[in-house]
């Protein structure tokens, strides 16, 4: 049939297309990756979750479930980024993949919908990005995905839509609020003799081993919520709407900068009811993120989650309307007007783009992991293995030297600190650090990056620190790395 062949070729195009992306950024590896893998580290050698073994406790992730997926690579000798790069790029093919069966379902089994998912997902520079950053976020958009796919169906297993509700709570915490929005309307829609195995299997399977692992951590850490919590949310340079403008970004996303997907969804939203039940569950996860601030929030990375799922529902609203208009145009049309769309709405920005990404990524490789590899190498020459530093990514686990955090990410007692009164170069100085890695605007002349860190530069050279070398991560942002005088100077 021309329709099938014609999704067959959109589908082949996009997937060529997406590989050229994985290509085109594979460099760029997000800091906050090797975090996870510190932890991971940590896990995989008997030590627990913890940030630094020997210390007590730290709960600076977010996803429980990617950093036990990240102690597989400290299991069997596999090198940690690449692990988490190469499972990134499974769950965005697997994410393309199930979102294409969830645009077929809703569409009616129309041929032209699973090619149109595809395309919108792969063919979207932002789904690449995620695949190779090594964070927890295409994780989160499969389990997302997977989970829209089984509540789709009219009598979902209840079970295994309980399961995949505890294990995308466990990779993003939001994903609870997720959860609980879809359940709700699943439930309504079911018949009352299918509502009691439901809620059953989500009290037995969902909300008791939930409840049982925030028990857990909250004893195990001595905090009621993850430390990023304390530092993203109600730290006092922060609004009570720290994430308002990453949350308008992501609504005109969808409506004024593509007003051709704002017409595909509203054409989804009026014929298939199911529709109606995944944008209120996606609004819920959306609402939640006006809160926190989004430190890293690159390419949209908190809501991203939702987006495969949400093209799948814009899949469907264009096939619906291919078939209704398929007097005056043929698939090949539509396939036609879908790439040029999609060319047109995102590729006009993937040359900066994967500059930028590109930069970023080599920047981390001749400071971050540079920086680690120098104090890994002096380690047994240094009686006390301390660095505190803003950056503890590559620095922390390449290094594996003990870590003050002076963000407070993995440091209850600076998270703590800069959720009350602020960040205190004091407190980091009474902890006696050899090594101090503070952020320059400038190679040659220190102009401080964060606030905080002036004063903590400052009177670190008060105490009689030294300056004992200088990398550069972008062009205005420099690190500098300040000793006691019994450190070794990097070469």
């Amino acid at each position: 049939m021309p329709e099938v062949r014609t999704a067959r070729a959109l589908a082949a195009f996009f997937v060529a297309a997406f590989a050229g992306f994985l290509v085109a950024y594979w460099p760029y590896t997000v800091d906050d990756t090797f975090i996870f893998l510190r932890y991971a580290q940590s896990f995989a050698e008997g030590h627990g979750l913890t940030f630094n073994p020997g210390q007590p406790p730290a709960e600076g992730y977010t996803s429980l479930s990617w950093t036990l997926l990240l102690t597989l690579p400290h299991l069997v000798g596999v090198t940690g980024p690449i692990f988490a790069k190469g499972f990134g790029v499974l769950c965005a093919l697997g994410s393309a993949a199930l979102a294409a069966l969830l645009a077929w379902r809703l569409s009616g089994r129309r041929a032209l919908a699973p090619a149109l998912a595809v395309a919108f997902v792969l063919g979207l520079p932002a789904t690449a990005v995620h695949a190779v950053s090594g964070m927890e976020t295409a994780f989160a958009a499969l389990l997302v995905t997977v989970w829209l796919v089984t509540a789709e169906r009219a009598h979902a297993p209840p079970w295994r839509l309980a399961g995949l509700g505890l294990a995308l709570g466990l990779t993003r915490p939001e994903g609870n609020l997720f959860v609980a929005a879809g359940l709700v309307l699943v439930l309504l829609r079911l018949e009352p003799a299918a509502r009691k195995p439901l809620a059953r299997a989500v009290v037995l399977g969902h909300a008791l081993p939930g409840a049982v692992y925030f028990a857990w951590r909250a004893t195990h850490y001595g905090h009621f919520l993850p430390l990023p919590f304390y530092v993203k949310t109600v730290a006092p340079n922060l609004g009570p709407f720290a994430g308002w403008p990453q949350g308008l970004d992501f609504l005109r996303l969808f409506t004024v900068e593509n007003p051709w997907l704002f017409v595909l969804l509203a054409v989804a939203v009026a014929t298939v009811p199911f529709v109606r039940l995944a944008l209120a569950a996606a609004a819920v996860w959306w609402a939640f993120f006006l809160f926190p601030a989004h430190e890293m929030g690159y390419d949209l990375r908190y809501l991203y989650p939702l987006v495969p799922g949400l093209l799948a529902c814009a899949a469907a609203g264009g096939a619906g309307l291919a078939q209704r208009y398929d007097k005056y145009v043929s698939p090949r049309a539509a396939a036609l007007l879908c790439t040029l769309l999609m060319v047109a709405s995102f590729w006009h920005r993937l040359p900066g783009s994967v500059a930028e990404k590109r930069d970023y990524g080599r920047g981390g490789e001749k400071a971050h992991v540079a920086i680690g590899a120098w104090l890994a190498s002096i380690r047994p020459k240094v009686s006390r293995p301390v660095v505190a530093t803003l950056d503890s990514g590559a620095i922390a686990y390449v290094s594996r030297w003990q870590v003050i955090d002076t963000w407070g990410l993995n440091d209850p007692e600076i998270a703590l600190a800069a959720a009350g009164k602020g960040r205190d170069a004091d407190a980091v100085l009474a902890r006696s650090p050899s090594v101090i890695i503070v952020i320059s605007q400038f190679p040659d002349r220190f102009v401080h990056h964060f606030d905080y860190e002036g004063p903590l530069y400052e009177k670190a050279l008060a105490k009689g620190y030294r300056v004992l070398g200088r990398w550069e991560f972008l062009p205005d942002y420099h690190l500098w790395a300040l000793g006691i005088d019994a450190v070794p100077a990097p070469p």
